[in-house]
């Protein structure tokens, strides 16, 4: 066998670890019809029933990962983590967006303890970092997924994002 056959079924493997399996419950289910005057039993069955359960709704944040992996540590977890308190659910694979506004701005100064002009410094280093990226309304951002999404999984795991290492950007990709 090859290496890069090895490789790829190593891959397919990880991957495969990754795709979170659903959980079955199984239950049976006795049923008598019984004669209440003559005590005779007219029909029986006997019913297995299995039941998955689906992916629920959650926030993903490898914080720690992609913050250490893409050099940042001069933007304090809690204000990304206000940030993302602040984002859209995407539950149909759209963009999630932050909208920049004036209540959203205080709440998250109030909640990490921070004066307005260091959230603006903080805001600033987001959109250098590419945690937010710019659209084409103002005082709207895009939030890459790579860092944090939110929302049902089927719409999460079509939200992509890439790095191009040539010029050092992130691009959205779309996925259907």
């Amino acid at each position: 066998m090859s290496q890069i056959t090895t490789f790829n079924q190593d891959y397919k493997n990880m991957i495969d670890t990754f795709e979170r399996g659903k959980t079955v419950a199984v239950y049976q289910e006795d049923r008598s019809l019984v004669d209440v005057t003559t005590g005779e039993i007219l029909k029986e069955s006997h019913e297995t029933v299995n039941k998955t359960s689906t992916e629920p709704d959650y926030i993903k944040i490898y914080y720690r990962t992609m913050l250490a992996f893409n050099g940042i540590n001069d933007i304090p977890l809690e204000f990304i983590l206000a940030i993302a308190n602040y984002v859209a659910w995407s539950n149909d694979g759209g963009p999630l967006l932050f909208n920049n506004v004036k209540a959203v701005r205080e709440q998250i100064c109030g909640m990490c303890k921070i004066k307005s002009s260091m959230y603006t410094k903080y805001l600033t280093r987001c959109k250098e970092r590419s945690i937010l990226l710019p659209t084409k309304y103002r005082g709207t951002f895009e939030v890459n997924p790579f860092f944090i999404a939110k929302g049902k999984w089927d719409s999460i795991k079509r939200l992509r994002t890439e790095f191009c290492f040539t010029d050092g950007t992130w691009i959205r990709k779309e996925e259907i």
